[in-house]
């Protein structure tokens, strides 16, 4: 009976806590000394990537994330060159934040080819 019990409750438990998310993963990474010292405008950069990835791919949870998934983000959510390689490096840097916080090991942006931007006239 124990042992029974002890499982379901375990299970229960399991249930009951919140998973951590990308969305969690993206709040960790902000609150990082290695934000921290971000310059401004590369805070605000980031900052308009995170709320791409929160409102995309915010839910999943962090183990749980597909390249599939972002690929379907990178094919239907994003307005430009530059911003497909914003969300990609953000969201690889905030996988970093979360491997290194022992709450992943997955490199979800791995084999993602940066987008051709075009050159840029003065």
């Amino acid at each position: 009976f124990w042992a029974s019990y002890a499982a379901m409750k375990a299970a229960r438990e399991r249930r009951g806590k919140p998973q951590f998310t990308v969305a969690s993963a993206c709040d960790a990474y902000e609150a990082s000394q290695e934000f921290a010292k971000k310059a401004p405008n590369t805070k605000k950069l980031y900052g308009y990537a995170m709320r791409i990835i929160r409102d995309t791919l915010g839910k999943f949870p962090i183990n749980d994330l597909k390249r599939s998934d972002i690929q379907l983000v990178l094919d239907n959510g994003l307005p430009s060159a530059s911003a497909h390689n914003i969300f990609l490096a953000v969201l690889g840097v905030v996988y970093r934040n979360a491997r290194r916080m022992d709450k992943t090991q997955l490199r979800p942006t791995d084999d993602f080819d940066k987008a051709e931007t075009g050159s840029h006239q003065p």
